[in-house]
């Protein structure tokens, strides 16, 4: 016999390929070292442990505050639609006195007046 047969040789493939696909496949259902640390738990499923603070759920009658049913909220309908108006047109209007700034400029740019001295104060003398 000076060949091989191609019969034999397509089984033995086939073999070799059923072997990898196998090895891949039960191989991801080994659990690694890392997975064993980060899932290493005393009990059955994630969830267990919780009973008390599921009986307190279970048991809560109205979970939520009173002002949270409020839906009527006092609005003025005038001022949001020109807010709208504005917001849509791109015309917003310059904001008055918000200033990072611990000093306050009267409107003709000058610095106010220094506080009056004397009095109030306990001087040690």
């Amino acid at each position: 016999m000076t060949g091989r047969d191609p019969y034999f040789a397509t089984l033995q493939l086939a073999m070799a390929a059923a072997i990898a696909v196998s090895m891949f496949t039960l191989g991801g259902c080994q659990e690694r070292q890392y997975n064993r640390y980060l899932h290493a738990r005393d009990t059955i499923t994630l969830s267990a442990g919780d009973a008390v603070a599921h009986n307190r759920a279970i048991h809560t009658i109205d979970p939520w505050p009173a002002y949270a049913r409020k839906t009527e909220h006092t609005t003025n309908g005038k001022r949001i639609y020109l807010g709208m108006t504005r917001y849509q047109e791109n015309k917003s209007l310059e904001p008055e006195g918000l200033s990072t700034s611990t000093t306050f400029e009267n409107s003709d740019g000058a610095p106010p007046a220094a506080p009056p001295s004397g009095g109030g104060g306990g001087s040690a003398q």
